[in-house]
């Protein structure tokens, strides 16, 4: 199954770079009127919340366009670490293969809009990625007393608010509030009928936290 995670990742990258590369003439054609091509690195550390949570730590590359002064839409992949509390007995023949850390790979879509003059040092932001979720280091990952799998693909929403700030150099500064939020089924094993049997909630992983972002 990791197979092809990792096929499938590899396929998704390549199609993802050839977009970029492909936008990025675009961008810069008469066509876009303007529009020139904008990069972003950025990290981030969040929180998780609720019954059901997880840690993250997030390291991401956003390409895209710049629209005039202020919007900014492009595309983008990461890697997240995944770090989570395990109610699980993992001596236990039926769980010693459930782990507490693992990565996924998000690939996403991303809008922002920058508020205030172009020329402004300090500048608030917003921005949204929407996209899916791989995970790609476990087959199976705990999250309290019920874990999640690599079998299917995790929604992936992320909104981040925050300030912007310009430098000499033309390099942007961006430091955020984020919010990720997963939506994955939550698997659980309950004794019923002298036997052990599989089980699903619907569930959606909130985290809270602070993303850098740097911009060129």
């Amino acid at each position: 199954m990791r197979r092809v995670f990792f096929i499938f990742l590899t396929a998704v990258a390549s199609l993802v770079a050839s977009a970029q590369s492909a936008f990025y003439n675009a961008v810069n054609s008469a066509a876009w009127s303007g529009g020139k091509y904008k990069g972003f690195i950025e990290a981030g550390a969040l929180k998780g919340v609720g019954s059901h949570n997880m840690d993250m730590i997030d390291i991401l590359t956003t390409h895209g366009a710049l629209i005039g002064d202020s919007f900014f839409v492009g595309a983008g992949l990461g890697a997240t670490i995944l770090l989570t509390d395990n109610e699980f007995d993992t001596s236990s023949d039926r769980y010693n293969d459930v782990t507490t850390k693992a990565v996924m790979i998000p690939l996403y879509a991303d809008m922002r809009y920058t508020f205030g003059s172009y020329d402004a040092t300090i500048r608030p932001f917003v921005d949204l990625k929407l996209g899916a979720s791989l995970l790609v280091s476990n087959d199976y990952v705990a999250v309290g007393d019920r874990y999640i799998d690599s079998d299917r693909a995790m929604a992936y929403i992320s909104p981040t608010f925050g300030v912007r700030f310009s430098t000499s150099a033309g390099i942007g500064i961006n430091l955020g509030v984020t919010y990720n939020l997963i939506s994955q089924r939550l698997y659980y094993y309950d004794y019923y009928d002298y036997y052990y049997h599989d089980y699903y909630d619907g569930a959606i992983l909130h985290a809270i936290g602070a993303r850098l972002q740097i911009e060129w």
